[in-house]
């Protein structure tokens, strides 16, 4: 009996030594892990908060950026209007830089493309009428040919004079026209005379040593043909130019 008796005692010592450790290890493990916080848990909710102040903070530079954009250039400007027939073609551009075509009639409204509640009322020759959305005011850009109704919060857009061309000519100043008031009389001095006329004068004036002293008209001598010359079958023309042998 006695023996029977220490058997299962020892055979409890065994079971308890080969159980004992794990089950000591798991309860240890639960009561860290319930002690602690969960770090992890809380260092997302840290970065969560942290993360929506950027990007409220951002939003909102976002937001001021983008107003003062707007209030920098107009919605939209004209570039050009044209006709044919009863159908108007309207191009438009955005502030983004855009072009946009619009086809209508003069009578009816038309909506922007990929522009929400942005539309087209009255078209005219170089002129458009444009009906914003209700939450955006409308504000006059003269320069860039933007015009606003205050009464019925309709903007009107026209083509937009552009500065004149500066022109090619140079302006001369007093003393460039001077020397070329000095060059054109000199090269008038140097021009070369008819020596024609210069005959004829002298021949009116009967004055023909005059004609002779003038050195220019000693440049130019008809060329004459003595009759002795004239070969047989020909005879002898004479011009102011000088004479020359023509056949019979």
């Amino acid at each position: 009996m006695m023996i029977s008796n220490r058997l299962n005692i020892r055979a409890s010592l065994l079971l308890l030594i080969a159980w004992g450790p794990p089950a000591i290890a798991q309860d240890q493990a639960a009561t860290q892990n319930t002690s602690q916080p969960d770090s992890s848990a809380s260092g997302f909710a840290l970065f969560e908060d942290i993360e929506t102040t950027e990007n409220r903070s951002r939003n909102s530079t976002r937001t001021s950026r983008e107003t003062r954009a707007t209030t920098a250039a107009p919605e939209f400007t004209l570039v050009g209007t044209s006709r044919i027939g009863g159908q108007y073609s309207v191009i438009l551009q955005h502030r983004s830089g855009e072009n946009v075509v619009i086809k209508a009639t003069t009578n009816r409204a038309v909506q922007i493309p990929e522009h929400t509640n942005y539309s087209v009322q009255n078209i005219g020759a170089g002129s458009v009428s444009l009906r914003y959305p209700g939450g955006v005011p409308c504000e006059p850009f003269l320069e860039q040919g933007v015009s606003c109704d205050s009464a019925t919060g309709m903007a009107t857009l026209e083509l937009a004079n552009g500065a004149p061309l500066a022109s090619a000519r140079t302006e001369l100043t007093v003393t460039d026209e001077a020397a070329e008031g000095e060059s054109l009389v000199s090269e008038d001095s140097n021009a070369p005379s008819n020596p024609f006329e210069a005959i004829r004068e002298a021949r009116a004036n009967g004055n023909p040593a005059a004609q002779q002293s003038d050195p220019r008209q000693n440049r130019f001598s008809p060329r004459r043909i003595a009759p002795e010359d004239v070969p047989p079958g020909q005879r002898v023309v004479s011009t102011p130019f000088g004479d020359r042998l023509v056949d019979q």
